[in-house]
């Protein structure tokens, strides 16, 4: 009964601790910067993660066209929006 209890605090909690990250990119490698985001949308960078919950945050990314890429990807890779 007493992690019924403890469950449902987590959750009220959850609800109410969203924050806005801001994600500068300029300079920025893709591919390591891309991980780091999606930890934080999924909300895996809290202590009460629960994967039932959406307790991730929100992620605005600014400078995005100053984005770089390693090796040839720029030129042979077709990446969508």
């Amino acid at each position: 009964m007493a992690s019924v209890v403890t469950e449902a605090l987590i959750r009220r909690h959850i609800r109410r601790d969203k924050v806005t990250w801001l994600a500068d990119c300029k300079g920025q490698v893709l591919g390591r910067l891309v991980p780091q985001i999606t930890k934080i949308l999924q909300g895996k960078h809290k202590p009460y993660y629960l994967p039932d919950v959406n307790c991730g945050d929100s992620v605005v990314v600014i400078n995005a066209r100053h984005i770089t890429m390693t090796g040839r990807k720029r030129t042979t890779k077709m990446y969508r929006s």
